[in-house]
């Protein structure tokens, strides 16, 4: 008999408390994240081209040390076992949170900063689930990250989206096939029902301009929009 000992997960997450305004788009591959963030992009670039203030655009896997493993990994056949590399993706999402430099979190303490990040804590458990990890676990173990203000979760179905990837014709990696989306996409499903307020979904099957603007529609009620702000 295998002797255990039991400890229950509990997080208590905290969002954003800096002036800069931190929004995530998450979503499977092919659901349309990148072409949100561009979108998004422009958004603030022409809304608020008069207004201090930056933008800071975050693509998982980073540059950074951990990142350049991932990318090893997921690109170039590098062998390592899933339960490692969602680490590795944890600690590179960590560097790119408190790097003294270049982190997310010194860019957020400025006031009319933003922060747009093509995925985040979510994307974690919900892709260790094709491996069958523990989701409570890695959840459980970002709940020293900060939480965006707004993180939205493009929901497009897993065969729509392998139909885009194919049609992308610039090769596939670790995680593009359709069994792997179908198993990522119930981890979202899994964090949606988890914690409710974590993410708002969106329906990411329609036209982009669409969607965008249905972005927009809940981004504007931020009190922290440059547009906004008192001093």
């Amino acid at each position: 008999m295998t002797e255990r000992i039991n400890h229950t997960f509990t997080a208590e997450y905290k969002i954003n408390p800096y002036p800069g305004l931190f929004i995530v788009i998450e979503g499977l591959d092919g659901s349309g994240n990148s072409t949100q963030i561009e979108c998004l992009r422009n958004y603030f670039t022409e809304r608020f081209k008069y207004q201090k203030g930056g933008i800071q655009v975050i693509k998982e896997p980073t540059y950074g040390p951990a990142g350049a493993s991932i990318n090893w990994v997921l690109r170039r056949g590098l062998t390592i076992d899933d339960q490692t590399l969602q680490l590795m993706f944890i600690a590179d999402r960590s560097d790119d949170l408190l790097n003294e430099r270049t982190g997310i979190v010194k860019f957020l303490k400025t006031q009319g900063n933003v922060v747009l990040g093509d995925r985040y804590i979510a994307s974690t458990p919900a892709f260790g689930n094709i491996a069958g990890l523990d989701k409570d676990w890695l959840l459980f173990i970002q709940s020293k990250f900060i939480l965006p203000d707004y993180t939205f979760f493009l929901d497009v179905k897993p065969h729509i989206c392998m139909e885009r990837i194919n049609k992308r014709n610039n090769g596939i990696d670790r995680f593009e096939k359709l069994e792997h989306l179908e198993k990522a996409y119930q981890g979202y499903g899994y964090i949606m029902r988890k914690i409710p307020d974590l993410m708002i979904g969106i329906d990411g099957e329609r036209p982009i301009s669409d969607i965008t603007k249905d972005l927009i529609s809940y981004i504007e009620k931020s009190p922290k929009l440059p547009g906004k702000l008192h001093f």
